[in-house]
């Protein structure tokens, strides 16, 4: 059967980064979760590794990454490549994840405990190290691993050869064993030290280094009988640690540190990095060019032998990300810690801090056209803007409270949630925000929410089993229970009775640990729990682009996908910092602001939950791009018969061509420097992505 697709490209101007999840890190990039491990190949391929299963490629020394999937939701420690396309990694969960073309797909195998770091001595021969003592040999490039006995019980963070039949493995409490027979037997010796042993590194086969916590450093000249302790003139927990010759090396750890070496370890000297981040991983490609990696994604590199150190990672705030609105597709607003407020006006290309007035603490923005915004949050505060955020005017409720929702069903009429020490709070304005008038009392739970479907009919809820109901704009207020709910952190409202929440649901079933869930009411007074699959965190936001498809958000970076009346699946994480708010617009595009100024974007273009369930998924690399781009991820590999159409946004068409392969190479070599969405019609499908053509 012929099938037809067809891919439309619109410029844009936003510097993405491919995701095989389909979310794109629009803060920090490329990405923000902690890397932890790195290896490259060149100074051009390399890959790293860290937290939330994060795997990641480049191709041109840094400058583009793109990421890769594996099937467990574990935190990545170590790696080990033989080749661009051939190589091994590790997590904290026990899984050995193996590539053979260049991390496209990574089958597993379980080592039982977690896993830590992985080195192959020779082509077929390698070793794992991790939890208890965990020590793994392969004798035939990974297809069986059996344990060996290191005489330790301690968590070993490192292990390393300088050739088949000597090896070092350093770690927990000052741990260091030797072997001598490609790892038959391991023997203890003295460290010295009780401290964390993370990285070691050979600079001939005599001599090696062994960095830890407070600045340890230690080096032997005898192939690991005894270790001498160096000075290091440092304090940071060091991670890791390379040499390039006999007498250069470097060591990277906490608050941003890297220490170099020109005498083989006598004198240590703190080289300039710009950031404070803490570097968990260091490697050279050769005596010049180098990486760093570490918290929140930071991505140093250098030219020079470390005497700069250039940021290839960015990011325009750290803060706890509250919550994130848009006032039309293009222009958005983000609320954080210490009265920090963001707005977007080219759809999240860039972010500009507004004056607040304020550095308490801000939890919830609205706006009720494109020019009036109202934002809340701690010690009472409510701010007022008429002109699109360029001033904001302090409101006085008379109160000093926490303040965590507002909501407005019309332009005059407005709501406000929060709480006091012991009961909830609602407020209401009907002249703007100008005054603001206490609803009820005695409200026994602590709001989170507040969400109205008309100026009469509305809802709030928060950390209690029950929510509250009005049809009267508030004069009087229904007690709902709402049990094994125990919390409704966010919800939103369809049609005047119905309505969706996203909060936690108490467990059926020990460890006595609540779950996120996904509610609903179709009347207004009852709600029901719709989450067929529990075992997630906590849910804190939710928000659906139509009535046919929605996303959730919570806590450790779950986010589950679905629509009304139907199931809702959790997704593949993108990252496990703590998710506070999503925004979902009527063209299928969502944002999502959390902690450590984690913001994602994901423009689904009425993809169905069906083909998020397949995970299906337009990959775009390099990206950026100069001369050519590669499309995949959505091509089945039989019958492919397509064209590639691309529009400027005049809609005049630029290049046509047709697509027969499944990993189709498209030249942009002619088009103009910025960034391009991608749409992609495939079977009545629709997928959606961008690229930069630099």
């Amino acid at each position: 059967m012929k099938k037809k697709i067809i891919l439309f490209i619109t410029t844009f101007l936003f510097i993405g980064f491919t995701n095989a999840q389909c979310w794109e890190w629009l803060n920090p990039k490329p990405q923000g979760n902690h890397l932890y491990s790195a290896y490259f190949i060149d100074a051009n391929t390399g890959y790293a590794v860290g937290q939330g299963k994060t795997i990641l490629k480049t191709s041109d020394g840094g400058l583009s990454w793109t990421s890769s999937v594996v099937a467990y939701n574990e935190n990545l420690y170590g790696c080990f490549f033989m080749d661009a396309l051939t190589g091994f990694v590790v997590g904290d969960q026990g899984n050995i994840y193996k590539t053979i073309d260049g991390g496209i797909t990574w089958p597993n195998k379980n080592a039982g405990s977690g896993a830590y770091s992985i080195f192959f001595s020779a082509h077929d021969t390698g070793y794992i190290a991790g939890s208890d003592g965990l020590l793994l040999k392969t004798k035939d490039f990974g297809q069986t691993w059996y344990h060996l006995n290191p005489g330790v019980g301690n968590r070993l963070l490192c292990v390393v050869f300088s050739d088949p039949r000597n090896g070092l493995i350093a770690g927990f409490g000052g741990t260091i064993i030797k072997t001598i027979n490609w790892g038959a037997t391991w023997t203890i010796i003295p460290s010295g030290t009780n401290r964390k042993l993370r990285s070691i590194c050979y600079s001939n086969d005599s001599t090696a280094y062994i960095v830890g916590d407070s600045g340890t450093i230690l080096k032997t000249t005898n192939a690991g009988e005894t270790w001498t302790h160096l000075n290091s003139s440092s304090t940071a927990h060091l991670c890791s640690v390379v040499f390039t010759d006999r007498q250069t090396g470097y060591a990277a750890g906490s608050g941003g540190t890297i220490l170099k070496t020109i005498d083989g370890g006598a004198t240590w000297t703190n080289e300039v990095t710009g950031t404070s981040l803490n570097l968990n991983t260091i490697f050279f490609t050769d005596a010049l060019n180098g990486y760093a990696f570490g918290s929140f994604g930071c991505t140093l590199k250098t030219s020079n032998g470390g005497t700069s150190w250039n940021l290839l990672s960015s990011y325009f705030t750290k803060l706890q990300l509250t919550c994130i609105t848009f006032s039309d597709l293009n222009t958005g607003y983000m609320v954080a810690d210490s009265g920090k407020i963001f707005k977007t006006v080219d759809q999240c290309l860039t972010w500009v801090p507004q004056s607040s007035g304020t550095i308490k603490k801000l939890h919830s923005i609205l706006f009720t056209s494109s020019d009036t915004g109202f934002c809340v949050g701690d010690s009472g505060i409510v701010l007022k803007t008429i002109n699109g955020g360029n001033n904001w005017t302090k409101l006085s409720i008379g109160a000093n409270i926490t303040l965590y929702s507002v909501n407005f069903p019309s332009s005059n009429i407005g709501y406000i949630a929060g709480d006091s020490l012991n009961h909830g709070i609602i407020l209401k304005t009907t002249d703007q925000g100008t005054t603001w008038v206490s609803q009820g009392s005695n409200f026994l739970l602590h709001f989170r929410t507040i969400a109205f479907s008309t100026n009469e009919i509305g809802w709030a809820a928060g950390t209690d089993n029950y929510l509250y109901y009005t049809t009267d704009g508030g004069l009087t207020w229904t007690k709902q229970g709402v049990y094994p709910i125990v919390a409704i952190n966010s919800i939103y409202t369809l049609t005047s009775d119905k309505a969706l929440g996203a909060g936690e649901q108490a467990p059926p079933r020990p460890p006595w640990v609540s779950y996120g869930m996904i509610c609903e009411t179709t009347d207004g007074l009852s709600w029901n729990n719709i989450t067929d699959n529990p075992g997630f965190s906590s849910l804190n936001s939710i928000s659906m682009a139509s009535s046919s498809t929605g996303v959730a958000v919570g806590d450790n970076g779950y986010m589950v996908i679905g629509t009304y009346g139907n199931q809702w699946l959790s997704q593949p994480k993108v990252t496990v910092n703590n998710l506070n708010s999503v925004f979902c617009d009527d063209q299928f595009t969502a944002y999502v602001a959390g902690n450590n100024g984690t913001l994602l974007m994901k423009i689904n273009g009425g993809v169905s939950i069906k083909e998020k369930q397949e995970g299906k998924c337009l990959k775009l690399y390099p990206n950026p791009a100069s001369t050519f781009l590669i499309v995949e991820g959505i091509f089945e590999t039989k019958n492919i018969d397509g064209d590639i159409i691309v529009y400027n946004l005049d809609g005049k068409e630029l290049i046509h061509q047709t697509i027969n392969e499944s990993k189709e190479k498209l030249n942009v070599s002619l088009l103009t420097t910025g960034l391009y969405f991608i749409k992609v019609i495939n079977n009545q499908e629709v997928f959606n992505g961008k690229f930069v053509k630099r």
